[in-house]
C-alpha cells in the first residue's frame, strides 16, 4: 500500500521522508479536490474589476504566507492582470515512486476567456532546505499536465529583476487612484487613432500626472509596454488583452 506523502514542512521527518521519493518516476493522479470558499473574484464589469482588493499591500503577509508570495502578487497584478485569484485553490494527491503525494499549490489565476492556470512561487531558501525540490516540482507539474492543466513554477529572480520590480511598483502604488471618465474617455479617443507613448498621453491629463493611466493599465481599459523601463517613450494600445507573463518561462526545470 503506498504511503501517503503531506505538503513538506520544515520538520525533519518530512524532510528525509520526500528526499527519499524517486521524483523521477511515473505519476499517476489520484484526486484533485476544491474548496470553492477560496474563491476571491473581483467583480468583472464593475468599476472594481482587476482593482485586485484580493492584492492589497498586507495580502502577501494575511493570505500569502509571506514576503514572497505577496511580492509575486503585487507582480501579477501589474503584468498578467488576472481577473480572478485564488489562494491555495486545491488539494492534488498522486501516486509516485509507491508514495500517495498530497499537494497544496499557492495559487490559481484566471485572465479573461482563457484557461485557469496554477502557479507555485518559490524563494531561493526553499531550495537551500530541498535540494531535491525542482525533481519533485517538475512531478507535480507533470501530475497536472496528465489531466489537461496549466501549472508554473515561478522563482523570485523573476520579479526581482531590475525592470519588472520598478514598474511593478510604480503601477501598483496606483492601485486605488480613480480616473475621472472623461479623461479616460480622452485617453481612448487619443489611442484609437493608433498606438501612442505614454508621454503624449500624459500631457493630454490635467497637470500631466501619469496616475490615472497607470489605473487605466490595471483594469485593462489600455495596455502599457513593460517590456523596457517605463518613461514618456513607453508604448500604450488600448484594450487589455496584451500584456506580459513576467514568469512564462519559468518553470520547474529552471535553474
Amino acid at each position: 500500500m503506498p504511503k501517503l506523502s503531506k505538503k513538506p514542512t520544515a520538520s525533519k521527518s518530512h524532510l528525509s521522508r520526500d528526499a527519499r521519493i524517486d521524483w523521477s518516476g511515473e505519476v499517476r493522479v489520484i484526486s484533485v479536490y476544491s474548496d470553492g470558499s477560496a474563491v476571491r473574484p473581483s467583480g468583472p464589469g464593475s468599476n472594481r474589476d482587476c482593482e485586485f482588493d484580493v492584492v492589497s499591500p498586507n495580502f502577501g503577509e494575511a493570505h500569502g504566507h509571506g514576503i514572497n508570495e505577496g511580492a509575486f502578487l503585487k507582480t501579477e497584478a501589474v503584468f498578467n492582470r488576472p481577473t480572478l485569484l485564488r489562494h491555495q485553490p486545491e488539494s492534488i494527491t498522486y501516486e509516485i515512486d509507491g508514495h500517495f503525494v498530497r499537494h497544496v499549490p499557492d495559487f490559481e489565476g484566471i485572465v479573461g476567456d482563457r484557461p485557469p492556470y496554477i502557479v507555485e512561487v518559490k524563494g531561493a531558501s526553499a531550495y537551500l532546505k530541498k535540494p531535491w525540490l525542482d525533481l519533485q516540482l517538475d512531478a507535480t507539474r507533470r501530475a497536472y499536465t496528465s489531466i489537461d492543466r496549466i501549472y508554473r513554477v515561478v522563482k523570485a529572480a523573476a520579479w526581482r529583476r531590475d525592470i519588472i520590480n520598478c514598474n511593478a511598483t510604480a503601477i501598483f502604488c496606483e492601485r486605488n487612484r480613480e480616473c475621472d471618465p472623461e479623461h479616460a474617455e480622452t485617453i481612448l479617443k487619443a489611442l484609437s487613432e493608433g498606438p501612442a507613448r505614454l508621454g503624449d498621453l500624459r500631457r493630454l491629463l490635467p497637470n500631466g500626472f501619469v496616475g490615472p493611466l497607470y489605473r487605466l493599465h490595471l483594469v485593462r481599459s489600455i495596455t502599457i509596454d513593460l517590456s523596457q523601463r517605463l518613461s514618456d517613450h513607453s508604448i500604450v494600445i488600448p484594450g487589455g488583452t496584451a500584456g506580459i507573463l513576467f514568469w512564462e518561462e519559468e518553470h520547474a526545470g529552471d535553474a
